[in-house]
């Protein structure tokens, strides 16, 4: 739960829902891709994913404002190993930013994860978008090594970033120092390959959220 509002798994139904937001965060895709993303972005978020990932596997996740699509969240279970939860995406409307939601969203969708069996959160960033790179370190994401890929129209330098999940069994002590581990732990740099989904849609993980 978001605000007292249910997180829904999204289907090819929901594609003009997506184009709608898509559209509403042009900032966002001209940002990480060079240009605004068009309907066939939509429908591809829902369908990418690494042609050895079961299709069960792909979640994309979406947060209304009465029947107004105004989040989402995209995600590959269990990859690149079991265990290992990729977040592709998290885009929230203009409208809503600077709220909070972003924050809120994550916290829900990693406890969601955790009690489905999550104990690693990956994300990319691109390194001009600073805020990205401000949100996730400021909820403990340590970064793991960078490299150049090309979104769309744009090629830029990523971040692969990473978070240890604690168990939803933990008590809040042991979930507190299980961030500060996952903070403290020095990482060496690394190429991304092993990472990557192998979608170039999926990778490159957005927030366009002040707080």
């Amino acid at each position: 739960m978001v605000d007292g509002r249910q997180m829904e798994s999204l289907s090819e139904t929901d594609g003009p829902a997506i184009a709608s937001l898509y559209r509403e965060c042009a900032d966002y895709w001209t940002l990480v891709a060079g240009r605004p993303a068009g309907e066939e972005d939509a429908v591809s978020l829902l369908a990418d994913r690494p042609p050895t990932l079961a299709r069960s596997n792909k979640l994309v996740l979406g947060l209304r404002d009465g029947v107004r699509l105004v989040a989402i969240a995209d995600a590959l279970r269990d990859y690149p190993h079991a265990g290992i939860w990729w977040l592709g995406l998290l885009l929230v409307a203009p409208e809503s930013r600077g709220r909070g939601l972003g924050r809120r969203l994550y916290a829900a969708f990693e406890s969601w994860a955790a009690a489905q069996g999550a104990n690693e959160l990956r994300l990319c960033v691109q390194a001009q978008n600073t805020r990205a790179h401000e949100f996730w370190q400021m909820l403990g994401f340590v970064a793991l090594g960078s490299q150049s890929t090309t979104l769309l129209e744009l090629t830029s330098q990523v971040t692969l970033y990473s978070r240890s999940v604690a168990k939803p069994s933990g008590t809040t002590d042991e979930r507190q120092k299980l961030a500060g581990r996952c903070l403290s732990t020095p990482h060496s740099p690394r190429r991304l390959d092993t990472y990557m989904p192998g979608s170039p849609h999926i990778y490159p993980c957005l927030v366009t959220e002040d707080d």
